[in-house]
């Protein structure tokens, strides 16, 4: 008993209590395993909300006032070109294991990310910074040639090509969050593996079984603050009616992605809770395959599609997009979508003089699940119906869809986007001709121009102005893409869950939740 009571002194002055006598467990729900949670590398949806459990950045946004808030930084100094950023460093910032984060953890995730041999689709984020795109593309540069470095520990100076206002924005996106250089040389690209993962934010992983679930702990050298949750079972379910039955019996104390046939009889009140989410869903022609690279034809089937008719019913969680740039942020008002005009349709396609043999089809490529089907059956059957050739929509895994949405092997693909940084030229940056996250098989020297010039812009008027020239030259010019429906989180939770709160991408935050009795 006497070694029983140190060791559990012990354990609550260096904060390492075991979880028996720490807190709380709770079960939480999400649709698809991680293939990787390497947050430098290849990076999809299904990983993002994990890595947002388990690390944190320089800054990050308020979940609940939407405000920019230092995390790993204590703060930012900007020179009066604004081409300068030194942050410092928070002298309390700990690594899991106890180790101080440093500036010079920062430069080694930076400078991963950047390596040539990088994967990420999310290095243009970098593009502002000295020498980044000349190290990414050619092999042999020294890393002295990027304008990232740390002169101690507490001080990182991040050194840009040209003026960017609140360039301190960017790292706040989970490729930017730092990794410790020693993990990376003695695992290699394991580093994440559970009991080997460091942390920087509110838990650690401590075990998985693939494609069935994740348990976190909690990271004893971050703040607990009033949480009383110790871990968190992470399941993987693709079956959305079983998640819901699962969440109706108590065992998942929110849910998420609830199924469609429960979606669309939602209202808004009790156990309804709409966190503010900027997502929104393209349809995108592959512009270097025929018949799409006819821009009459493209023009024949944008015009045949009804935006307005996507969302069924009183789903309460889709809304017609009216141009590129998600609901509700600035810029989202402007009506740029044309409205449907099948009789106009007909006479474009007419007017491409593409023959429409017998057996002449076209391909939607769109992921497994809803809203994505939904939309994509809506938009099969109206394309159809207004042109009268056949349209085919294959659904894949989201691991199948980026593979074979690299291969161009489509000739529409519906995409979604999720504002990494919650601001409306995020919503355009991934159409850019330096995107290296592109979908679209399309160039634009007008359109990177204007986006170049809103991104600039000396106030949001003249930059919304530029936006959306930059929109006009793709859905009214080219034709080359079709914002289809802003999409709108809706979660389901329990009244005995506190201080659930919902990042601006959609991904839970967790860290000062209290489950009660």
């Amino acid at each position: 008993m006497k070694h029983l009571a140190l060791f559990l002194l012990q354990a609550f002055l260096t904060g390492m209590v075991p979880s028996a006598f720490a807190g709380k467990s709770i079960n939480i729900h999400l649709p698809d395993s991680p293939a990787t949670l390497d947050w430098n590398g290849m990076v999809t949806n299904p990983e993002a909300p994990i890595i947002h459990l388990l690390q944190e950045g320089l800054y990050g946004f308020d979940p609940v006032t939407g405000k920019l808030v230092p995390q790993l930084a204590a703060g930012v100094k900007k020179s009066k070109d604004l081409k300068e950023y030194t942050f410092t460093i928070r002298k309390d910032a700990r690594w899991s294991d106890g180790i101080p984060v440093t500036a010079h953890d920062f430069v080694d995730s930076w400078l991963r990310l950047l390596s040539p041999q990088s994967t990420s689709l999310y290095l243009y984020y970098l593009n502002d910074v000295e020498g980044a795109r000349a190290y990414h593309q050619k092999e042999g540069l020294s890393a002295d040639s990027v304008g990232i470095r740390a002169p101690d520990d507490r001080t990182l100076i991040v050194r840009l090509n040209r003026a960017v206002p609140d360039w301190e924005k960017i790292p706040t996106f989970w490729p930017f969050f730092p990794v410790r250089k020693d993990a990376i040389e003695k695992y290699g690209d394991l580093f994440w593996r559970p009991g080997v993962l460091l942390s920087t934010g509110a838990f650690v992983l401590e075990s998985s079984e693939p494609g069935k679930k994740m348990t976190l702990k909690r990271n004893p050298h971050y703040p607990k603050g009033k949480s009383n949750i110790d871990q968190v079972e992470v399941v993987f379910d693709h079956d959305l009616k079983s998640a819901h039955e699962r969440y109706l019996s108590g065992f998942f104390p929110y849910l998420q992605f609830p199924p469609p046939e429960v979606l669309s009889k939602l209202q808004s009140g009790k156990g309804v809770f709409q966190p503010p989410l900027y997502r929104n869903h393209m349809l995108v022609a592959n512009a270097r395959k025929y018949p799409m690279t006819v821009r009459e034809f493209r023009a024949a089937v944008m015009r045949s599609i009804d935006t307005a008719n996507l969302p069924l019913g009183r789903e309460i969680s889709l809304s017609a997009a009216k141009n590129m740039i998600a609901s509700p942020l600035e810029g989202s008002g402007v009506q740029i979508v044309e409205r449907a005009d099948p009789i106009e349709a007909k006479r474009l396609l007419k007017a491409s003089g593409v023959v429409v043999a017998k057996n002449f089809k076209i391909r939607i490529m769109t992921r497994m699940g809803e809203p994505f089907q939904g939309i994509g059956k809506r938009i099969q059957n109206q394309i159809q119906n207004a042109l009268g050739f056949e349209v085919e929509v294959a659904s894949l895994h989201p691991k199948e869809f980026s593979t074979y949405a690299s291969l161009n092997e489509f000739d529409l693909i519906m995409v979604y986007w999720n504002a990494k940084v919650p601001e409306a030229f995020d919503f355009l940056l991934p159409y850019g001709g330096t995107s290296t996250n592109r979908r679209l098989q399309f160039d634009s020297p007008a359109f990177d121009r204007e986006l170049e010039l809103g991104i600039l812009a000396p106030s949001r008027e003249v930059a919304m102005k530029h936006f959306a020239l930059a929109q006009k030259e793709f859905l009214v010019k080219e034709r080359v893409l079709l914002p289809l429906v802003d999409e709108k989180a809706t979660v389901l939770r329990s009244p005995k869950l506190k201080n659930l709160h919902f990042n601006f991408m959609g991904f839970p935050v967790l860290k000062d939740v209290i489950l009660a009795d």
